[in-house]
């Protein structure tokens, strides 16, 4: 038997900046597209975003993790986790996604083949 690796998390940076008085043209123009359909084994990915209207945004409230905010260190509003089927993930400047291709607790997923 070989032992097999398999990816099972992903954590995705959009580096490019993009500020809150960003046109939605020239947001749209820096936004990033990843085909991770290659990974999803037949399966589907789990997406969690971490966004703001622009890096230079002062209200904490308008930043989100996982659709919440955080005020006085305790989450507000519903946590909404994307289920992505198709592998494709979209995501703008200055956004972080985590993506979840596996259901499991381990960063690898183990399989092995004979």
């Amino acid at each position: 038997m070989s032992l097999i690796s398999v990816l099972v998390n992903l954590a995705i940076l959009n580096l490019v900046k993009l500020n809150s008085s960003t046109s939605a043209a020239d947001a749209d123009a820096v936004a990033a597209n990843i085909d991770l359909s290659p990974y999803l084994l037949g399966g589907e990915a789990k997406v969690k975003r971490m966004t703001a209207p622009g890096i230079d945004s002062t209200d904490t409230q308008t930043a989100t993790w996982a659709g919440q905010n955080y005020v006085n260190e305790t989450a507000a509003g519903v946590e909404p986790v994307e289920e992505n089927q198709n592998g494709f993930v979209r995501f703008l400047g200055s956004e972080a996604v985590l993506v979840f291709l596996q259901q499991s607790g381990d960063s690898e997923l183990h399989l092995y083949a004979q």
